[in-house]
C-alpha cells in the first residue's frame, strides 16, 4: 500500500500541473467493475499517503486528495473528493482539498478543521461527469 500510495501521490502531483483535473482523476481511479483490493482499510490509506508525501516533494492537498480517492475506489470504499474555499483577510482566495469515505475525513483534514472553508458540493466520481466514457 505505501508503494502503491508513494506512486499514485507521484503521478497525481505531476499529471496536475499538465492535464486537466477531471484527466487526471480518470486516469488514477479505476472504472466502475475493476479489480478490487477490499483487504484495505481507509485508516491504512491515510497513514500510506502522509507517509508518501515524506517522498513526493509539494504534494499539496490536490494530490493527496486525488490519491486517496483513487486508493480508497480501489479498495471498494464510497469516496467524495471536496473542495472549499476561503478569501483572506488580504484578498486572496485559497482553496483546500480533502478526501472524505462514510462521512469521515481520511486526507485532508486540518488541525484548526475547516470551517473557515466555503464547502463546494462534492464533485461527481471520476467517471461520473460530463463527457467522461463510461
Amino acid at each position: 500500500l505505501l508503494l502503491r500510495a508513494i506512486v499514485t501521490l507521484g503521478v497525481a502531483r505531476l499529471t496536475l500541473k499538465l492535464l486537466p483535473f477531471a484527466r487526471v482523476r480518470r486516469l488514477l481511479t479505476p472504472r466502475p467493475g475493476a479489480p478490487r483490493h477490499a483487504h484495505i482499510a481507509p485508516l491504512n490509506v491515510r497513514w500510506a499517503i502522509k507517509h508518501a508525501e515524506r517522498v513526493i516533494p509539494d504534494a499539496t492537498c490536490l494530490p493527496q486528495a486525488v490519491t486517496a480517492e483513487a486508493l480508497l475506489t480501489r479498495a471498494g470504499y464510497p469516496v467524495a473528493l471536496r473542495i472549499g474555499v476561503t478569501k483572506r483577510e488580504d484578498g486572496r482566495f485559497e482553496a483546500h482539498a480533502w478526501a472524505e469515505s462514510g462521512g469521515r475525513i481520511v486526507i485532508g483534514d486540518l488541525p484548526w478543521g475547516l470551517g473557515e472553508f466555503s464547502h463546494l458540493p462534492p464533485l461527481p466520481g471520476a467517471w461520473d461527469e460530463p463527457g467522461a466514457a463510461k
